[in-house]
């Protein structure tokens, strides 16, 4: 989710966290999010939804935790809002209308020696699957940190129509290759 946030940040958007107490602002930093245009609600008890839609009325991206099961109309108004506002909403967890769901289907970490050493990379494999399951489901394979520490493809080359997930750099920063602890 970290690295969701970081390309936005990275080219100016500012983003907020709303019902993860336990998010690392020193972690999100690492991974190149501008912490000078964060915010974070961590606890928006039962009122969740109604935080959520504030902050979109602001923020570009905004992620949410809910706590409980919104009602349909609730979620319509919010999804009507997005699109007003052209905000991007993760949520982490279940939802009913998304436009894809992504999963971590693999992960690993490189480091330890025979009971030595620390953890200094880990590469994930994210899968996508489109709303309602229908339609090309893709599969990138990530450095969620490489041991550069920055995250990346860990895929160099991509055969087209493979169904492959490509990263895809600002011109202005890699978004994939942003370096992170800034």
């Amino acid at each position: 989710m970290m690295a969701m946030l970081a390309c936005p940040s990275a080219s100016g958007a500012w983003c907020g966290v709303v019902g993860m107490p336990d998010f690392g602002a020193e972690a999100a930093g690492r991974f190149g999010i501008d912490l000078d245009r964060l915010v974070l609600v961590p606890h928006p008890g039962e009122q969740w939804l109604t935080v959520t839609a504030a902050v979109v009325d602001v923020l570009s991206v905004v992620v949410v935790a809910p706590t409980s099961r919104a009602r349909d109309g609730d979620i319509a108004r919010l999804t009507a809002r997005l699109r007003q506002r052209e905000a991007t909403l993760i949520v982490v967890g279940d939802w009913p209308q998304v436009e894809a769901t992504l999963t971590v289907s693999r992960s690993g970490w490189d480091g330890l020696g025979g009971g030595t050493g620390y953890l200094s990379s880990r590469r994930v494999t994210v899968e996508s699957a489109p709303r309602g399951g229908s339609g090309q489901r893709r599969r990138a394979e990530l450095w969620l940190p490489a041991l550069d520490e920055s995250f990346r493809s860990a895929v160099r080359h991509h055969a087209p129509g493979s169904g492959e997930l490509r990263c895809r750099p600002s011109p202005a920063r890699s978004c994939c290759g942003a370096r992170t602890g800034r």
